[in-house]
């Protein structure tokens, strides 16, 4: 598991915040919702002088509006992402529903991505891969999107999650074979 030291998690509402402050010790922030107050934005820039930020918000379009919000308003947040089937309890979709082990995952999965170097993924690699452009690429992008945490992403969205975790060419053709042989069966 990382060190969670130098991190600030920042979640969307209090439910969220108790979920994750259970079995984590670390600094959590809460947004109290989608109107993310400005008093909350203003800290969350100080603080990411020290230290890192990293954004689990609910997979809905609330969360992702948040997400949008905080990726203008911050210099590097570091983006962590829950499939939503993993978050589902009593028909509510949220990070709290969800189970310690998907956050620890997901958690686990940005560990070694957090350097300041970014990958150099483009478009044309999409189409060459098949990720964009064929009738099968949304299944691809949706099983790289729960094989690397990134949550369910289109081919830009894809283009920009992959370079900011640095995810390798290497790694998404070994990923995409895995997809293949699976389909197959």
């Amino acid at each position: 598991m990382i060190n969670l030291t130098n991190y600030i998690i920042v979640v969307e509402g209090t439910t969220d915040t108790t979920f994750i402050r259970s079995f984590l010790d670390v600094e959590v922030v809460n947004t109290n919702g989608s109107a993310v107050p400005r008093e909350t934005i203003d800290y969350l820039k100080a603080a990411e002088n020290n230290k890192k930020i990293i954004i689990l918000t609910d997979p809905d379009a609330p969360g992702k509006r948040i997400r949008s919000l905080l990726d203008q308003e911050l210099n590097r947040p570091i983006h962590c992402y829950l499939n939503k089937e993993d978050c589902i309890k009593k028909g509510k979709v949220g990070v709290a529903e969800s189970k310690k082990e998907i956050v620890l995952a997901a958690l686990e999965s940005i560990s070694e991505n957090t350097s300041n170097i970014e990958g150099n993924w483009v478009s044309s690699d999409l189409y060459d891969l098949g990720l964009i452009g064929q009738d099968d690429s949304k299944a691809k992008r949706i099983y790289l999107g729960k094989k690397f945490n990134l949550g369910y992403p289109n081919g830009k969205l894809l283009i920009k999650r992959l370079n900011t975790l640095n995810v390798t060419y290497n790694e998404v053709e070994i990923a995409l074979k895995e997809y293949e042989d699976a389909s197959s069966k």
